[in-house]
């Protein structure tokens, strides 16, 4: 049952980015502290990744423990309203239930580990793009 959770916990995580940005610098938002394992081994390690895939012409500016606005809850909307380019988000946590379909993976029995959620939801984009519309969904 542990291993049902962990995966559903990582089915409902996700990385948005603007569906239009065009910067040298993109503002990545979390609501994490800095201490999170998070910070540094996704956050910190995908923005060196995107700064030398780009031969330097793009940074990832880093906004952790909700440093553009507090809490889980909005990093959806700040994504959508242009107050970060990128946002880590827990759609569970997103008001206006605007996630129905990505939901489903919470549900008992729905998944039986982490791996078979990213796969599932990275096989069938094209049913989850309705609940993207606005973003671009980068992970799962």
């Amino acid at each position: 049952m542990t291993r049902f959770f962990k995966g559903a916990a990582l089915a409902v995580l996700a990385v948005c980015a603007a569906a239009t940005v065009s910067a040298k610098e993109l503002k990545l938002a979390h609501f994490m502290s800095p201490e999170h394992p998070f910070h540094a081994l996704v956050f910190e390690w995908w923005a060196e990744r995107v700064f030398a895939a780009s031969g330097g012409d793009l940074s990832v500016r880093i906004f952790p423990a909700g440093e553009l606005g507090p809490g889980p809850v909005e990093q959806y909307s700040r994504t959508i309203d242009g107050v970060t380019d990128i946002a880590f988000l827990v759609q569970a946590y997103t008001p206006g239930d605007p996630f129905p379909l990505t939901l489903l993976a919470e549900q008992p029995g729905a998944i039986r580990d982490r791996s078979d959620v990213t796969g599932a939801m990275n096989r069938a984009r094209d049913l989850f793009a309705g609940e993207y519309r606005r973003v671009h969904l980068l992970s799962t």
